[in-house]
């Protein structure tokens, strides 16, 4: 069902600090900024109130304190929120925004009266790395099995796209703990006394009954190669769509195997974008790269198709050595363009986009 946007908002909030507040609002863009000085990597927002026309995008930062959001997944383009609280502070004339504090009221939501292209300064739209890609490399599996970790003692995080052409089906979860500890469940592996009753080392405390947590091993392959790592709970969860108690249920008491087979055929030979932590193991002082699943999520046909394209320009770049910002690009056409491959402007300098900020 399409969300109700406050519509004027941006142009109230764009005219005045006090604006429109509450206001209900839609994530029409959203890119990493990476600012100079080694500070950490920073989510511009372009927020829309369904007014189509010049302007009509209120853009400014995210505040730190909501940056998991984007990393989570719960935020993207699309997103309806309800922004409670912002900040506007006055840089070289222009207003910049600080997005504070809102309410998600709606994660996936087509897109309102938005319409890509509306751009004041270059006529052009752009699409950027968003959800679970919001300020990662994407990489193939040639390239992380390639990975150099000759000084590699932490951890890296790597983007993926790969199908799955095999995960453990006979042992792909395990008796957890059910006990929750301020919003946390613990979900060590619980022992069975023989008796119907259930006994977690960790808390050291015996349940009358357990849960049931993913502890699934992937095969992940591409065009480049293949590898295997292993997922937990919320991996499981995106992959299959269902909780590893629903599954266990469905296969080994109600013994519907049909069913259950179904659910992973259906999953097998299907692409993900997954989110891979990447470790330095080592055997016989021999080092390699160790994979752990972060997070799944089934690749979007157009989001891969904006992705592909911003490659293409990256190429049409290189290989002709100027700035394609300067020049005509293919993707115009069709509501793409090379914004992302070369953004040659200040990245900090908010009003580079239509209706970032009010003069």
């Amino acid at each position: 069902m399409e969300a109700g946007l406050s519509r004027g908002a941006v142009a109230a909030i764009s005219a005045s600090p006090d604006g429109m507040n509450p206001a209900v609002l839609q994530v029409a863009e959203l890119r990493v900024v990476n600012p100079s000085g080694g500070s950490k990597p920073r989510y511009r927002m372009e927020l829309s109130d369904g007014v189509v026309g010049p302007k009509s995008l209120l853009v400014g930062l995210l505040a730190a304190p909501s940056h998991h959001l984007v990393d989570d997944g719960k935020i993207r383009r699309g997103t309806v929120i309800r922004l409670l609280e912002y900040y506007a502070h006055t840089v070289r004339n222009r207003r910049i925004f600080i997005f504070v504090n809102f309410e998600i009221l709606q994660t996936d939501c087509a897109m309102i009266g938005y319409r890509e292209g509306i751009a004041e300064n270059c006529g052009e739209s752009h699409s950027a790395p968003q959800g679970i890609e919001a300020g990662l490399v994407r990489k193939n599996v040639a390239e992380i099995n390639a990975q150099n970790l000759d000084c590699s003692d932490k951890q890296e995080f790597v983007v993926v796209k790969a199908a799955i052409t095999f995960l453990n089906q006979e042992n792909f979860c395990y008796a957890a703990c059910p006990l929750v500890v301020n919003g946390r469940q613990c979900l060590m592996e619980v022992t069975s006394n023989g008796e119907g009753w259930w006994h977690c080392h960790n808390c050291n405390q015996t349940f009358v009954t357990c849960d049931y947590s993913y502890r699934i091993l992937v095969q992940l392959q591409d065009s480049t190669g293949m590898t295997y790592a292993p997922g937990s709970q919320q991996v499981g969860e995106d992959i299959f769509g269902r909780t590893a108690k629903e599954l266990y249920l469905m296969k080994c008491e109600k013994q519907e195997r049909a069913q259950f087979d179904s659910i992973v055929q259906g999953v097998l030979f299907r692409e993900f974008l997954f989110k891979l932590k990447v470790e330095s193991g080592a055997i016989n002082d021999k080092k390699f790269p160790k994979f752990n699943i972060v997070k799944a999520e089934r690749v979007n046909p157009s989001t891969e198709s904006r992705c592909l394209l911003r490659e293409i320009n990256k190429l049409l770049q290189k290989n002709s050595g100027s700035a394609v910002a300067h020049r005509p690009f293919a993707g115009y056409g069709m509501g793409f363009s090379c914004y992302d491959a070369t953004f040659s402007c200040d990245p900090w300098d908010l009003g580079s986009r239509t209706g970032s900020i009010s003069n």
